[in-house]
């Protein structure tokens, strides 16, 4: 700190210039606790993305998977809009890694986390990591029609990627299975109701051959 007597020069009192000490140090311990705030808010930050990150693929884990679904369940009953859920695995995957290793299956999991990615555009819409080799991707304000729009997208981009899995029955390369549901949130569903939808919706995929997408009914028409 500079203080500079403008009009005419002057003597600085003893007492004058340890008021000017106390403030110089004063304002050096303030501007301190400023940066340490900035560096504290950023580890916290720092700290917050890890604890939502899957560290294998960098997308959302499974902990921030639950909480967007629950908030965005809440948003979609107060706006009284769809919300849709994709739940989606990799074929035949154990065979893979019985093939090729567990690297090379991680290496397979994060190749296509980054594919489901790219498919996705809007800031709302979230991919996570749901567990092992399956994937969920919430769609914020989407009918039924525009998740399979979604999810033929995304079916189209990992055909694109043509990882090879000669372990596959029929492929020969990567595929994924994909479950849909869509609801209308009202009094008496939960978000738990759309996720078993998805998950059986998943499960007639891979039992009726793989590779495929299947709908699930929509939850605000069973109920309306």
């Amino acid at each position: 700190m500079i203080t500079h007597a403008c009009a005419t020069p002057r003597r600085w009192q003893p007492d004058e210039l340890d008021l000017l000490q106390q403030v110089a140090e004063q304002l050096a311990l303030t501007l301190y606790q400023a940066e340490l705030h900035q560096q504290l808010q950023a580890a916290n930050q720092e700290l917050e993305r890890i604890s939502n990150t899957d560290a294998l693929t960098q997308i959302a884990n499974r902990r921030y998977f639950d909480r967007s679904l629950a908030q965005e369940w809440q948003r979609a009953q107060r706006e009284q809009m769809p919300l849709a859920l994709i739940l989606c695995d990799i074929d035949f995957f154990k065979q893979y890694n019985d093939t090729y290793g567990h690297p090379a299956g991680d290496v397979c999991i994060t190749a296509v986390a980054q594919v489901l990615q790219g498919c996705l555009h809007r800031s709302g819409d979230c991919l996570a990591r749901y567990g092992g080799e399956e994937f969920a991707v919430i769609l914020p304000h989407t009918d039924q029609m525009g998740a399979e729009t979604m999810a033929r997208k995304m079916q189209r981009a990992i055909a694109a990627l043509n990882l090879p899995h000669a372990a596959h029955p029929t492929a020969q390369r990567i595929t994924l299975s994909f479950g849909l549901a869509m609801a209308l949130p009202q009094t008496g569903l939960s978000p738990q109701d759309l996720l078993s939808r998805a998950d059986q919706a998943l499960y007639q995929a891979k039992q009726t051959g793989r590779n495929r997408v299947c709908l699930a009914p929509a939850l605000g028409e069973l109920t309306a």
